[in-house]
């Protein structure tokens, strides 16, 4: 019924209890809680002759129970319950809910209320954990579950109804578990209980519990409601039911009715292990499909079914010759037209072919002929097959009499497999949820995969759950990944094959139970309201996977202050893209906030603003100097080195003078003395320093300027820093690091640079002594950039034409008088380092006379 909770008011809504008392009016009305029907099906389920069953319609309907969806009378005409129907059954469970008073501390048990043939209504402290419930046939002793047999029941409703036994009224929060040992589960608390309709699944059960009386689960395994030689002892395992049942293990073929891909995808993937597959495998991991060159046998009689034998074995012959010897062989033009047209552009082999065949591209002839092969050649290894076209009889027959078919799925039921054991999707329960008909019954069922998976890909993929495995970004950071239960991963990997266009639907249902799969599967433009309502349940990590396009622009504040760096970085790139294709969005977002009470979210607008100023009009310009760069060093987010070039950018554009802007720059790297080591902004400042007043720093600052810094940036003061790793021991570590040396010192004396702050300071040229202290050191070099450096400047002194280069195979020629330089094409200067490849595309040469 929990489909039909939008027929009721929920929250301050007072329900009298109060009990029908007509038991076939009952029994009709828990039929009608479960589908609309007509009044001969009603009868027929309830055990009435069609007049009695008609009669009390009658009645309900005169008393607005019930309603019609034809004309009263009308042959055909199917019954529903109306609002005040359903609000009568819900006083019939609040009345019975009151015998289950007085409640138990324990949470983790349970009752039951009502029963009356295999109908069963169950009430709940906490929400069970699976949709199959154990119920004994006797209350079981104070010591445990001596003499009671055990018997199983399933849920037919997606979740519980909360009561209020103290106020009287509808729950729409589930009350929360306290930890026993705590202060707090001594507190006296509301008396609330969940109550959910079930059924039996064995209808020959009798019970003589005593209703309202609870109960826990058995201590020991009950007998499963499955036949253990046909359902759990197959070869592979299709899923599980309850922690107290065995899996299962199907060994008789299974046909799913589904039309869903979701659902279709992790079937396959359920049933794939060492088996054949042939269907549609997009929601598989993708590899090109090597078809079964024999399979050609089969195509040649569907393709020319009125030719001869002798003709067809002629054919055929030369098509495989002409496909495995790549010969120019003559082919019948009639049979090379129909191959090209079923099967395309594909690969054949006689014997590496793929046991995981996709049959998208290819049409229904080779289909056919696909699984006519499967069944005659590979006989002896599991079938799955995924059916989307109408075979023949001829191939019908031929799956059904095989038996070795371990799975069909299909959209629609096909009379060869009626008699096969049935997955559908269930009303209620998502994945990996699917209901499973039986021989001996329907229970729910939830879809295992992991297990088939080897333990380190298993691994793997758990550990990859993260935003930017989901996004294909490459990306270190700190971020921890959920530890995921075996249930919650494959619906996890459910989630992300909907990603990025999401089912909203399917997100709901979801949301409750498994938020991070709600989030991934959530469509763009509901992701927003979605993260409203589960930022206390996720990682602000997870911001990664929002659309800025999707997003109140009023709202990027917001977002921003709460998201950590690594996501901002991504926003970042997202709002570049819209400033620079929408500069009104400057007047639209920027906010109402004196600079310096800027949080951390309104200093990553401005850094934004400030990045992309040279694309906004210069109406705007005079504010971006003065409130967004007060409001960016308030709190400069670590990616801020877009910004101070920006910075720069807006100085140098007003002042036009490298020194003027140098020196407000050095006042502006003043105001923000203690920020992260790792923040671009103090990494920038201590570079100015280490430029400007030799400032001493550490290896891991000097490592973060060498590496997070523009090479241009430090440049001007690379000579130096060379000289002091060849001569210093405490600096050698630089030697073997993979620096672009020859790209920063091998410059010409006087070049100018736009480092903001130093920009007036020009390039010292490269003093050719210091190959005396590279010489000394030559016989310890390990970085190939050193090595270069050596030998490119040994060549020059002496003369000669330049070796070639570890790093790029042209470095040598920076080091040589620009005169002396050939015409390199594209791909040679292309091929190797990309800031070698810069100084040559600039022709620039470091050669010092």
């Amino acid at each position: 019924m929990s489909n039909h909770f939008g027929n009721i008011s929920t929250g301050d809504e007072i329900i009298t209890p109060k009990s029908i008392r007509s038991k076939h009016r009952l029994r009709l009305m828990i039929r009608l809680s479960e589908k609309e029907e007509t009044v001969s099906k009603l009868a027929d389920l309830v055990d009435l002759r069609v007049p009695h069953a008609s009669a009390e319609i009658r009645k309900m309907r005169d008393e607005g129970l019930v309603s019609s969806d034809l004309i009263t009378g009308t042959r055909g005409a199917k019954i529903s319950l109306t609002p005040s129907g359903w609000n009568s059954l819900y006083s019939d469970e609040w009345a019975r809910a009151l015998i289950a008073l007085p409640l138990p501390k324990d949470t983790k048990k349970y009752s039951i209320i009502y029963r009356e043939g295999t109908d069963i209504l169950f009430t709940f402290l906490s929400r069970p954990k699976t949709p199959i419930i154990m119920i004994p046939d006797r209350l079981p002793d104070s010591s445990g579950n001596e003499g009671a047999l055990w018997h199983w029941a399933t849920l037919n409703e997606g979740s519980l109804r909360w009561f209020n036994l103290d106020t009287m009224q509808i729950s729409s929060v589930e009350p929360k578990n306290l930890n026993p040992e705590s202060i707090d589960s001594y507190i006296e608390k509301p008396q609330i209980i969940g109550i959910i309709r079930g059924k039996i699944l064995n209808d020959k059960v009798t019970t003589s519990s005593a209703m309202g009386k609870w109960f826990n689960h058995p201590k020991e395994k009950p007998r499963s409601p499955l036949t253990e030689s046909s359902y759990h002892r197959g070869i592979w395992t299709l899923g599980e039911c309850h922690s107290m049942i065995p899996r299962i293990r199907p060994k008789e073929p299974i046909v799913g009715i589904l039309t869903d891909s979701l659902y279709k995808s992790m079937l396959l993937r359920t049933a794939k292990p060492n088996a054949l597959l042939i269907g549609d495998l997009r929601g598989l991991e993708p590899e090109d499909t090597t078809y079964p060159l024999d399979s050609l046998d089969y195509w040649i009689e569907f393709s020319h079914p009125r030719i001869s034998i002798q003709e067809r074995k002629k054919r055929l012959v030369g098509l495989k010759e002409k496909l495995m010897k790549n010969r120019r062989i003559r082919v019948s033009d009639s049979t090379w037209r129909k191959f090209r047209k079923d099967w395309g552009v594909s690969n054949f082999s006689k014997d590496e072919y793929s046991k995981n065949i996709d049959v998208r591209g290819i049409k229904k002839n080779s289909i056919e002929s696909l699984i006519n092969w499967s069944i005659k050649h590979e006989s002896k290894m599991p079938l799955v097959l995924d059916i989307k076209i109408d075979l023949s009889e001829r191939t019908l027959s031929l799956i059904e009499s095989h038996p070795n078919v371990r799975l069909i799925i299909t959209e629609k039921q096909i009379s060869q497999f009626e008699s096969y054991d049935k997955l559908d999707i269930g009303q209620f329960r998502p994945l990996p949820w699917l209901n499973y008909s039986t021989k001996e019954g329907e229970i729910p069922l939830k879809l295992i995969e992991s297990k088939y998976q080897s333990n380190q890909d298993d691994m793997i993929d758990k550990i990859s759950i993260t935003p930017w495995k989901i996004m294909g970004i490459d990306i270190k950071n700190e971020f921890i990944p959920m530890d995921l239960d075996d249930e919650y991963f494959s619906i996890i990997k459910s989630s992300i094959s909907q990603y990025p266009l999401g089912d909203e639907e399917w997100a709901n249902q979801v949301e409750a139970r498994y938020p991070l799969a709600s989030w991934i599967s959530s469509p763009p433009i509901m992701r927003w309201p979605r993260w409203q309502r589960l930022r206390n349940r996720l990682d602000s990590e997870w911001l990664a996977l929002l659309d800025l396009n999707y997003l109140p622009i009023e709202k990027v504040i917001e977002v921003a202050n709460e998201a950590p760096s690594s996501v901002l970085k991504i926003l970042s790139e997202a709002m570049k893209k819209k400033l620079r294709e929408d500069p009104d969005i400057f007047l639209r977002s920027r906010p109402a906030i004196d600079s310096i009470d800027a949080s951390k979210g309104v200093s990553w607008l401005a850094a934004q603003f400030l990045a992309n100023a040279a694309w906004m009009p210069d109406s705007m310009h005079e504010d971006m100097r003065n409130w967004a760069i007060n409001a960016w060093i308030v709190n400069p987010p670590l990616n801020s080195l877009p910004a101070i070039k920006g910075i720069y950018w807006l100085y140098m554009r007003k002042f036009q003078q490298r020194s003027t802007v140098d020196q407000i720059m050095i006042e502006l790297k003043n105001k923000n003395l203690t920020l992260n080591p790792n923040n671009e902004f103090k990494i920038w400042s201590n570079m100015i320093d280490l430029i400007l007043k030799d400032k001493k720093l550490s290896r891991e600052e000097l490592e973060l300027i060498l590496f997070e810094m523009p090479i241009d940036w430090w440049a001007i003061v690379s000579h130096k820093l060379l000289k002091e790793a060849l001569n210093n021991d405490k600096m050698k570590w630089m030697l073997k690091m993979d620096l672009p040396w020859s790209a920063v010192i091998l410059r010409p004396k006087g070049e100018k640079n736009n480092t903001p702050g130093v920009s007036a300071i020009l390039h010292p040229g490269c003093d050719y002594s210091i190959i005396k202290d590279l010489t000394k050191e030559k016989n310890n070099f390990e970085s190939d950039s050193i090595i270069d450096l050596y030998e490119a400047l040994d060549c020059s002194i002496n003369n000669i034409t330049p070796k070639r280069g570890r790093s790029h195979e042209l470095v040598g020629w920076l080091a040589q008088p620009i005169g002396r330089w050939p015409n390199f094409s594209k791909h040679e200067v292309s091929n190797g380092n990309s800031e070698i490849m810069n100084r040559l595309i600039k022709r620039s040469s470091g050669f010092n006379k």
